[in-house]
């Protein structure tokens, strides 16, 4: 009989009283129901902004029809840029 996969992994993190204000603070902002919740939505837009990055090598950000190239030091690869137009 084949091992099943647990359906889910149980992590246990250390956080700094700073960051764990952070996180507490995150959880208010976006509503999540949870800590957990909030480093899974976390999670997700992490892997969102490094997708983007791969695929786009530059992130925009536009406001009030001024547009600013956002970098993320820890996304960067290969150092590949879109110029803003």
């Amino acid at each position: 009989m084949a091992k099943q996969e647990p359906s889910r992994i149980r992590v246990q993190i250390d956080f700094a009283p700073g960051a764990f204000d952070e996180l507490v603070e995150l959880q208010d902002r976006t509503g999540a129901p949870s800590r957990g919740e909030t480093l899974k939505y976390a999670l997700r837009t992490l892997q969102w902004l490094s997708n983007a990055v791969d695929e786009y090598g530059t992130l925009i950000i536009e406001r009030n029809g001024e547009r600013e190239r956002v970098v993320f030091p820890f996304l960067q690869r290969s150092g590949v840029t879109v110029p803003v137009p």
